[in-house]
């Protein structure tokens, strides 16, 4: 290849052009029963378990669709004191 040095300060960072399409990485506690059921579904089509979730949490994303949570009294005053009115 070459033999001298490669001066880098000569040279311009770019941004990657599909970075902020690509997603963050979470991690999430689930129970085993949560992820078997998501296993099965992507053993029916080909999808880890992984890609089935992502795939269930865009579709609620783009359908704008709200799951009702009904927590016991004192557990909702605890997550409203962490998020919020919103819950």
């Amino acid at each position: 290849m070459c033999d001298e040095e490669l001066d880098v300060s000569k040279y311009v960072s770019v941004p990657h052009p599909i970075a902020k399409l690509m997603g963050r990485t979470l991690t999430i506690g689930l129970a085993h029963t949560d992820i078997d059921y998501f296993k099965v579904i992507g053993d029916e089509i080909g999808l880890s378990p992984e890609q089935v979730i992502q795939i269930y949490l865009r579709n609620i994303v783009y359908t704008g669709y709200k799951v009702e949570i009904d927590l016991p009294p004192l557990q909702r005053e605890k997550a409203q004191a962490v998020v919020g009115e919103s819950l």
